[in-house]
């Protein structure tokens, strides 16, 4: 977790060989994933008083291509977090 101003960053970092660099956070996470990592942020946000406070999900990629140095990509709201207070937990 992140602070951006006023919104509070959940962060998800993967590894990769090699990567798409339109592949966002949606293609690398499976929707049971997607779930699991929304119902944690809002169970964080609720516990510490943040549910007023904007959220958005980044992702971190390193890639590391074969024969090249690492590669670090971040990709600013790569998961959709609307929807994140309303039932997300239904």
């Amino acid at each position: 977790m992140a602070i951006a101003g006023r919104t509070v960053v959940f962060v998800e970092v993967k590894t990769r060989e090699r990567g798409d660099p339109e592949e966002g956070l949606a293609n690398v996470l499976s929707d049971e994933q997607q779930r699991r990592i929304t119902r944690a942020a809002y169970a964080f946000r609720k516990r510490h008083g943040l549910l007023a406070v904007p959220a958005r999900f980044d992702l971190i990629r390193i890639e590391w291509p074969s024969g090249e140095p690492p590669r670090l990509r971040h990709d600013l709201g790569a998961l959709d977090a609307t929807g994140l207070d309303d039932g997300i937990l239904g």
